[in-house]
């Protein structure tokens, strides 16, 4: 009976002792398989090869007396005595190839698939306000924000108003990647419409004004909430400033978002903060619509779970 001959450690400590023990099934038995296996899978550690010849043979020396000791004998002269010749020979015979071992590989790492990834915490988001309002509200089955209504003005004066949404997302210490620097680059889902009006100007109403710009961000802090990256982008869908202007302008598809690189500490949770905020300018006459005009399909706006990606 080989030390090759068995796949992993467990299997040999068990079996060698049972076969030490009698074969059987006992409570001596098998409390002899249970100690043993223990100290096979120290056997093996003590395997390295970094280690001296002299290392080793100390190491063969423990290993075989904590066997002897597991057979519930002190030495070998008391191992023969008890279990017989054989069998004492077929202990010896693994421990005296231990100089000869090749290092027990190393147990490959249990796949995680959720290493690195983002984990998504909670989304917050704000609708601005008018006389007839624009509405937003999350829908749980995509996973997103909708906005769905009109803002309108009539007014010479400017209003400068704002919809949006924020998402949080966390890494915590099970799911930290192996130090270094990772790139940080959300994925995101944009859809929909967005639609401007302004209307003709009349005496003392001055300038007919239509804006709006799709701002987006991203922050990368540590557990003390200290800033490790930064990253943004902006387009600007609608921009009327005209009178009597129309303008339909359809989502772009994924946030304006500038990816990130930062440093990943052991020990140290990562949270992530996506923001996208619609920033609206009103002036005159004017309008701006998210959805069609029946306000069946929505502006729609998605940030999902992502895994950092090394630099």
């Amino acid at each position: 009976m080989l030390a090759e001959d068995y796949p992993s450690g467990q299997t040999t400590g068990v079996e060698l002792n049972r076969s030490l023990a009698g074969g059987g099934d006992s409570q001596e038995a098998i409390a002899i398989a249970i100690a043993a296996s223990k100290d096979w899978n120290e056997f093996r550690r003590h395997g390295d090869a970094r280690k001296t010849p002299a290392e080793v043979r100390e190491a063969r020396r423990t290993i075989v007396g904590a066997w002897f000791r597991s057979l519930g004998v002190e030495d070998a002269a008391e191992t023969v005595s008890k279990y017989g010749r054989e069998r004492f020979d077929q202990l010896i015979q693994i421990a005296g190839r231990y100089d000869r071992f090749a290092p027990a590989p190393a147990p490959a790492p249990k796949k995680n698939l959720d290493i690195g990834e983002m984990w998504w915490a909670q989304t917050d988001y704000w609708a601005a306000s008018s006389p007839i309002g624009t509405l937003a509200y999350f829908d749980s089955n995509a996973g997103g924000v909708n906005f769905v209504g009109q803002l309108d003005w009539d007014d010479g004066d400017l209003i400068i108003t704002q919809l949006g949404l924020r998402a949080t997302f966390g890494l915590g210490t099970d799911r930290l990647p192996a130090p270094g620097t990772y790139w940080s680059r959300p994925p995101s889902t944009l859809m929909g419409d967005i639609t401007g009006f302004t209307g003709m100007s009349w005496p003392g109403f001055g300038d007919q004004w239509a804006k709006c710009w799709l701002n987006s961000s991203q922050t990368v802090r540590n557990k003390t909430g200290q800033i490790l990256a930064q990253g943004a982008g902006s387009v600007r869908p609608v921009f009327l400033e005209d009178d009597g202007s129309y303008a339909v302008a359809s989502l772009p598809g994924r946030l304006p978002l500038q990816d990130v690189s930062f440093d990943i500490v052991p020990g140290e949770v990562i949270t992530i903060t996506v923001e996208a905020t619609f920033d609206i300018q009103l002036e005159g006459t004017s309008t701006i619509r998210f959805g069609n005009l029946g306000g069946l399909v929505p502006a729609f706006v998605r940030i999902p779970q992502w895994t950092l990606t090394p630099a």
